[in-house]
């Protein structure tokens, strides 16, 4: 079996409160957090639902689009 090695990045949230705990880890926001904490990371594979993480997947070399169970080239443009 081959070991798949994944890191996310997220929003954080005040257990307590519900409420976030600094900013949306959202957009550009995803790519400050990601060179902060992986500052010599690549990203050879990355997938995503949303558009929103265009930024992260320019940072990509392979970028991909998940609907459902289909997989599809992420739309740079």
């Amino acid at each position: 079996m081959r070991r798949l090695e994944l890191a996310f990045l997220a929003s954080r949230v005040d257990p307590q409160t519900g409420l976030y705990d600094g900013l949306n880890c959202h957009g550009e926001e995803k790519v400050r957090r990601m060179r902060e904490l992986y500052p010599d990371a690549e990203i050879e594979q990355f997938y995503s639902d949303s558009l929103h993480d265009t930024p992260l997947a320019r940072l990509a070399r392979e970028a991909f689009l998940v609907k459902g169970d289909a997989l599809s080239p992420f739309p740079l443009d």
